[in-house]
């Protein structure tokens, strides 16, 4: 089980009403570039067992511009509810917009899926320094 602090400040999309469709959160102005080693949080509730569940985290130097996928993790439909940690650092955002300055969450949905889920991004207590235990899981797209 992995402990974190949560901060407010780092939320990239709270948990609300169940969601049916695609969409993304709003852009958090975080500078994903300069963002030591940290763990990227998505949380889930309520997860229709028959659908499809892709999110992927994406930055962009304009919070209404276009958005570059830096990590991608697709949500086993089988699992309920559940939280998964993704282990990110800056080098993903700066090598893919090397001017990246807001971080969201975008939630691909296929058809007859529902999901009520919320993300942020959290240093983990598990990992001191800048090293990562075995089986980790990442996803870079």
């Amino acid at each position: 089980m992995s402990i974190q602090v949560f901060d407010k400040a780092t939320e990239l999309i709270a948990p609300g009403a169940a969601v049916a469709a695609t969409a993304s959160s709003t852009g958090v102005l975080l500078y994903p570039r300069m963002l030591a080693n940290c763990d990227w949080v998505i949380y889930a509730s309520g997860v229709l067992g028959t659908g499809t569940y892709t999110f992927t985290l994406e930055v962009s130097d304009v919070v209404g511009g276009s958005y570059t996928a830096i990590a991608t993790y697709s949500w086993p439909a089988t699992l309920a509810s559940g939280r998964v940690h993704i282990p990110i650092n800056g080098d993903m955002a700066a090598f893919k917009d090397n001017d990246s300055k807001f971080i969201r969450v975008t939630a691909t949905l296929g058809a007859t899926s529902s999901i009520i889920y919320g993300s942020f991004l959290a240093k983990s207590a598990n990992r001191a320094g800048w090293a990562y235990k075995p089986n980790d899981f990442i996803a870079v797209s």
